[in-house]
């Protein structure tokens, strides 16, 4: 198969260029694998972008800390995803690049990069089943890699993990919420882009994510 791109999408050629050839050789692979593997299987497409992570390394390092892998991350390595809401998922990694790992697991292709153009992390999946709901998959995998993200914020502040929570909304406000002692006052962590705002709660006891009438306020 000959793939051939022609022209820039806008004004950041160069980012395009090094993503295109990343991304490129990962989609040729995938392809192989759908027809190895998963040939004539309806297909959910589960997409979402986390922006304002410019940085590649620490992108990366984000993805590999939420999946559990090392730093030598390679191709065969066990892989187990816990989504909220989704229950565990166990796979293998079957694809690796400087800017992607790929899990394959029996019914799916989980793919997770990071992006320069823009800078961000993207998740790309194609789970293959016809009893997918996209809206809800995608939503849980929103808020994955929200508290992957604060897990790296908080960390970086010598805060521990478990002042972390998820919060499921619809993706494109997934959220998670960061507890910082010794007060009851929390960092609500609106992710996309991440802007910390400080915020009271008005209870000290925990809030169900899922039921909340005060979106963001969770953990408190």
């Amino acid at each position: 198969m000959r793939f051939v791109h022609s022209g820039f999408l806008g004004d950041d050629w160069e980012s395009e260029y090094e993503a295109l050839s990343e991304g490129d050789a990962m989609y040729l692979n995938q392809l192989a694998q759908y027809v190895r593997s998963f040939r004539g299987r309806a297909v959910a497409t589960i997409e979402h972008f986390q922006p304002d992570l410019p940085d590649r390394e620490a992108a990366m390092a984000i993805l590999r800390g939420a999946m559990g892998l090392g730093d030598g991350v390679a191709v065969g390595d066990a892989v187990r995803l816990e989504p909220t809401g989704l229950g565990p998922l166990d796979g293998t990694v079957d694809y690796v690049s400087k800017t992607i790992i790929g899990v394959r697991t029996d019914d799916a292709l989980y793919r997770f990069a990071f992006i320069p153009m823009g800078g961000g992390i993207y998740l790309g999946h194609h789970i293959y089943r016809d009893d997918v709901d996209v809206p809800a998959v995608t939503s849980a995998w929103a808020a994955w890699l929200g508290r992957a993200v604060a897990r790296a914020y908080v960390g970086s502040r010598g805060l521990g993990s478990d002042t972390i929570s998820g919060e499921r909304r619809p993706a494109d406000q997934a959220s998670v919420v960061v507890k910082v002692p010794p007060g009851p006052r929390i960092l609500v962590l609106g992710l996309g882009p991440i802007r910390p705002v400080a915020a009271t709660c008005s209870s000290h006891e925990p809030v169900d994510p899922l039921v909340s009438p005060q979106p963001g306020l969770y953990g408190c």
